[in-house]
Parts: C-alpha cells; sequence; structure tokens
C-alpha cells in the first residue's frame, strides 16, 4: 500500500455533523434518543423512514447514493421497507425532524358540495375554530391556508397571508366562511391545488416547519373517477408526501365513501370520524404522528 493510500485511511476528513437514531419513528422525533456522529465530506446527513414498519433511521449517507436510495423508495423496490421516504441534507445537524413547538403549515381543504349537508358544514365550521383556539398564529409559528371546494376549488388564503397571522383575524375569517353550497365534487381539484398553489414556494409553504393538511370530506367524488381518479389522488399524497406533509381526512358525513377517503390519507396519514373526535386535531397531534 502506498503511503498517501495509507495516510488517506488513517486521517479521514470529516466535515458534516449530523444525528443519529435507529428506532421508532416516535423515538426519533424526540431529541434525547438522539446523538451525533461526524461524517465525511464526501457524505451527506439523511433520515429514512420505513412507514409500513414505524422505524427511523437518522445518520450519514454517501451523497450519490441520496438520490438512488430516494428513487427505490418511490418507486417501492427498497428491500427494507414497501412504503418509505429518504432525505438527504448537507448542513450541520440538518436530519432532526422539526418540532410542532417551532410551528406548523396547517392546510384546510374544506368540502363544500351539497352530499356534505349544511348542518354538517356548519359544525365544521365550529370545529375549526376550535382548532384556532388550540393553535399559535404567528409569524414565526403557526401558519395556516385554507382551500374550499364542491365543483371547483377556490383558495381562500395561502400560508404567506400575514393578515392571518393573528388569531383573533383567523378566527373572524372562519366565522364568514358562506355556507353556500353547490352540487358536484371535485377532490380530484382541490388536492391538486394544495399540492402546486399551497404546498409550494408559492403559497407561502415553509419547508423547514412541520407541514399538516386537514381534508374536510365525505369522500363522495362527482362525477366518478374510478381508477384514474384513484391514481390521481395517490400521486398527488405521494408528492405532498415528499415535501414532508402529514395528512388527516375528517369524514364530516354519513354515508361516506371510505375508499376514497383511505386514498386521501395515503399509507402514512390519517383518516378519522369527525362526529366521534374528541378533542382537537391538535390535542391529538403526537397520537396521530404529525409530531
Amino acid at each position: 500500500m502506498l503511503l498517501l493510500d495509507l495516510l488517506r485511511t488513517s486521517f479521514q476528513v470529516y466535515s458534516l455533523k449530523c444525528y443519529q437514531c435507529r428506532s421508532s419513528i416516535e423515538n426519533c422525533l424526540l431529541p434525547v434518543h438522539r446523538s451525533s456522529l461526524n461524517c465525511k465530506e464526501t457524505f451527506a446527513c439523511f433520515s429514512a423512514t420505513a412507514h409500513d414498519r414505524g422505524e427511523s433511521i437518522l445518520g450519514c449517507l454517501p451523497k450519490p447514493f441520496c438520490e438512488i436510495e430516494s428513487k427505490r423508495c418511490e418507486d417501492g423496490r427498497n428491500t427494507y421497507s414497501r412504503n418509505c421516504s429518504i432525505k438527504c441534507c448537507t448542513e450541520e445537524l440538518c436530519n432532526a425532524e422539526k418540532s410542532c413547538e417551532a410551528g406548523l403549515d396547517i392546510g384546510i381543504v374544506l368540502d363544500k358540495s351539497l352530499s356534505v349537508k349544511q348542518q354538517n358544514l356548519q359544525n365544521v365550521i365550529l370545529n375549526l375554530r376550535d382548532l384556532i383556539n388550540k393553535s399559535n398564529p404567528a409569524p414565526a409559528a403557526d401558519h395556516f391556508g385554507l382551500i374550499t371546494f364542491h365543483n371547483q376549488p377556490t383558495l381562500a388564503f395561502d400560508f404567506k397571508d400575514s393578515t392571518f397571522y393573528n388569531k383573533t383575524a383567523l378566527l373572524n375569517r372562519i366565522g364568514q366562511e358562506p355556507i353556500a353550497m353547490k352540487r358536484w365534487t371535485r377532490i380530484d381539484m382541490a388536492l391538486d391545488m394544495a399540492n402546486r398553489t399551497l404546498f409550494s414556494s408559492q403559497g407561502g409553504h415553509r419547508p423547514g416547519k412541520r407541514s399538516l393538511m386537514v381534508v374536510f370530506t365525505d369522500g363522495v367524488q362527482a362525477p366518478k373517477g374510478g381508477e384514474k381518479l384513484q391514481a390521481f389522488v395517490d400521486k398527488l399524497i405521494k408528492d405532498l408526501e415528499q415535501k414532508g406533509v402529514f395528512v388527516i381526512v375528517v369524514s364530516i358525513s354519513s354515508p361516506t365513501n371510505t375508499q376514497v377517503l383511505g386514498h386521501i390519507a395515503g399509507p402514512s396519514g390519517k383518516v378519522i370520524n369527525g362526529n366521534a373526535l374528541e378533542g382537537t386535531i391538535l390535542d391529538k397531534k403526537k397520537d396521530f404522528g404529525v409530531c
């Protein structure tokens, strides 16, 4: 072995500090379960989540492998988990999950089609006020965005609208939401708007914050989309998951299309019955896996 080779193996260049953890998703979210390690200059920090196994891994990964492994997760070809995600970054200690206490981006997607029924919509408005009262709207804390939909989606306001970094202003706006309802339910168009317009730099989405999308609907798409709708929704939810958006679907009417609700939530999201929900979504954010 040449002297230069020996020196290279003996004195590795370390230039990046990363968190390390191999445990359940919940444990790796908590600082007490994380330690740090020094990574070689050719490495990146990474966080890998096996959603179907409920496990997380934090550590270092050679930079060229980041894109490869991320693609394997996206295509479902990863041998460790068929439902996984991998994120890489190159700043010191950048692979730790962000805390909800540091602020959330909360996107509300509200179904206002006739199938939901007026009384159910009024109940949702009350639930939203409860949700806001439990939150902390502020420039550096919680930001809200609202999309309503029936035969087409409407962006009421997005995350960058500083008018609603104030709890009183936000409560007043939600309280003034019209109860007007129309035929047809374009869930697909509403989710597409959420992905492209709300959870985007254009909409003021902050990648460094935890993100939550709450969809209030009965899941009754009209006109029906069949397998094409399912494939379209699955792709949208995968895009949102890759942006770090956790999805909660709240069933707000009866009967509901439980199959569509499940597709909207995706493999790592949650479907809950709005009538049976005790407390608010923010009270249960840890139980749901948001934080």
